[in-house]
């Protein structure tokens, strides 16, 4: 019958033998692993990477409509596209209303000289 003391003395011989015995193969694993291990590293990088450039794409891409109005029919205009901006909201698009006001005024804030250029036309 063995003792505790000795148990662990000859799991100690046990595991100095197997590496002596499979000292190569241990290496070679343990470097495959470690290869395998960088790759997946890189592999997820570009995989996030890809996945935020894929979001910023999505978020900067849009639809833009340009509503010509008649000053006699502005009011049922309005009412139209205020229906049109809930449908779409309700169908799980992400819709954005501004008036002509807002829009010129956001493009002279981005391009100051773009106002200039719409004179000379």
């Amino acid at each position: 019958m063995q003792t505790r003391a000795s148990s662990p003395k000859i799991f100690r011989d046990d595991l100095s033998s197997l590496f002596k015995a499979y000292k190569g193969q241990i290496v070679r694993v343990t470097i495959l692993s470690g290869f395998l291990f960088f790759l997946l590293h890189i592999l997820m990088g570009v995989s996030f990477y890809g996945n935020s450039l894929n979001e910023g794409i999505k978020n900067k891409l849009g639809m833009y409509f340009y509503i010509k109005d008649k000053p006699e029919e502005e009011d049922y205009i309005y009412k139209q596209v205020m229906s049109l901006k809930e449908k779409l909201e309700g169908a799980g698009i992400k819709t954005t209303f501004s008036s002509k006001e807002d829009s010129v005024k956001f493009l002279e804030k981005r391009l100051p000289n773009l106002t200039g250029t719409f004179e000379k036309f």
